[in-house]
């Protein structure tokens, strides 16, 4: 019987396999916006498993631009009442 192969955290990936990574994530979602008919959008990308982030973010847009972008998605997740945020 085959044994199942235990996934990776993204935590223990090498430098080299998340910006392989990041840049798959990033292809996705530049085609979607292309395939949705959007202006091409910023974005910041943050992935982690047990809620920590550490350095394991990958964004499309200059340093100041990505902090600014978080920092008003953080104002509005802690200031929302709404559901809006689902898990996919």
């Amino acid at each position: 019987m085959k044994r199942k192969k235990r996934k990776k955290k993204v935590e223990d990936m090498t430098e080299p396999e998340w910006r392989a990574f990041v840049r798959d994530c990033a292809v996705a979602l530049e085609t979607a916006a292309e395939h949705s008919g959007l202006e091409q959008p910023g974005f910041v990308v943050v992935i982690f498993n047990d809620a920590k982030a550490d350095q394991l973010v990958g964004t499309n847009c200059n340093r100041a631009d990505a902090i600014k972008a978080m920092r008003e998605a953080v104002r509005w997740l802690e200031q929302s009442k709404t559901a809006a945020v689902k898990k996919l």
